[in-house]
């Protein structure tokens, strides 16, 4: 999913590439609005439900982009920046440039942004529409008994729903924090929603294309969720509570076994492992350590977008045991190599390939291997590929056994 947007007007670099992640993936409509009620970030979604491009978003007010939505959206949006508090499930009703002259209706979470200080600078919108939803639920008034059955089903799933918001809304700081340590309340609500959504199509019957899409945001969810873990990791480092158990670990054998887990999911990649055959026996932390690996050869996938070959190396050198991934992919900017493992950084040529990220993923890596003793190293030459290389200190007993 396509994502535009700036962030001059919208606080820390920070905060504004960690939303424009989410906003990215959400399978819901979203936008950031900054203090004036222009739209700085919106995704393809909310932009198709208003009918306009993206690019025709940015910049200009809610009054410009959706008129007849104004009066009862900009009301509530100015209480959000003047409190700095949520507001949630706001239902708006009107029409768009997409469907003039069609009755549509919207359900909304809106959320206060809030800047390095403290001080509130913007919103973010979550939006789904229900316009077919309010539609069944008109139908359904000539039939008082049915009518009751269904609407104290929405009831309590709309109770259900809030209640999870409004967790969701109790961490107050930093953007970052809100992030890290909230989101899973919201995507407790997608899936909410998606469940909502499923039982309702299939209770009034409807295509199997609608009931399809509910089970595609349900999914997308989940992998949100999974997304977020990145999140917590990254939170973890900064307050020192990532925690490293330590044993032994044969990051040989680890490797060799991700390898052949994710070698069949692959369709155009070819991965291949070259190198020492003995064990490479480190103390570190068995879980955390597969992080680190799955993060390079991932890496090493989603930055080839043409396919090829993948090539793992396992060796020895002196008293550490080193993995090596290479591939032959779009490669790195020399002049952008000593940024790489910083937080939230995202190497230009990316956006050229629609390829997607946040930029967290190598600097968790580097914070990994340092707490193990090691160092991550890299080598790319754009347009041909990029080599990291991963060094451990090998359990003592190991370097005996390997002299």
């Amino acid at each position: 999913m396509g994502l535009t947007g700036s962030a001059t007007n919208v606080g820390a670099a920070e905060q504004m590439q960690l939303l424009e992640w989410l906003v990215g993936q959400a399978p819901v409509g979203l936008a950031v609005l900054d203090t004036e009620l222009r739209f700085q970030v919106i995704n393809d979604l909310l932009a198709e439900i208003n009918g306009l491009s993206i690019e025709a978003h940015l910049g200009r007010t809610v009054r410009e982009i959706v008129p007849d939505l104004a009066d009862d959206g900009e009301r509530v949006l100015r209480q959000v920046l003047e409190r700095g508090e949520p507001a949630l499930g706001v239902e708006l009703v009107g029409e768009t440039p997409a469907a003039p002259g069609v009755r549509r209706v919207w359900r909304e979470d809106f959320f206060p942004l809030r800047g390095v200080a403290g001080q509130v600078v913007g919103v973010g919108v979550v939006c789904v529409e229900i316009t077919a939803q309010r539609r069944a639920e008109e139908e359904l008034r000539t039939s008082e008994a049915r009518y009751r059955e269904e609407q104290e089903q929405v009831l309590a799933s709309e109770r259900a729903l809030r209640e999870a918001a409004q967790q969701a809304t109790a961490t107050r700081d930093t953007f970052i924090a809100v992030a890290s340590h909230d989101l899973r309340s919201p995507l407790t609500v997608l899936v909410g929603q998606a469940q909502l959504l499923e039982r309702r199509s299939v209770q009034d019957q409807a295509s199997e294309r609608v009931q399809r899409s509910a089970r595609v945001i349900g999914q997308q969810a989940m992998r949100l969720n999974r997304m977020v873990e990145n999140l917590l990791d990254l939170t973890r480092i900064q307050t020192g509570r990532l925690e490293i158990v330590r044993e032994t670990v044969d990051i040989s054998t680890l490797v060799r076994r991700l390898v052949a887990e994710i070698q069949p999911t692959l369709a155009q990649h070819e991965l291949a492992i070259a190198g020492d055959e003995h064990a490479l026996v480190v103390l570190g932390d068995e879980l955390r350590l597969e992080q680190v690996f799955s993060n390079l050869l991932s890496n090493a996938v989603k930055y080839s977008p043409e396919g090829g070959a993948v090539l793992v190396t396992l060796e020895q050198r002196g008293d550490q045991g080193c993995v090596t991934v290479a591939d032959r992919g779009i490669g790195i900017p020399a002049a952008e190599l000593g940024r790489l493992f910083e937080q939230f950084y995202r190497v230009s040529n990316v956006a050229a390939h629609g390829i997607g990220g946040m930029g967290i993923g190598l600097y968790i890596v580097q914070q990994i291997v340092a707490q193990h003793g090691g160092t991550v190293a890299v080598a790319s030459e754009e347009g041909h590929g990029s080599r990291f290389t991963v060094c451990l200190p090998l359990a003592d007993e190991t370097i005996r056994e390997l002299r």
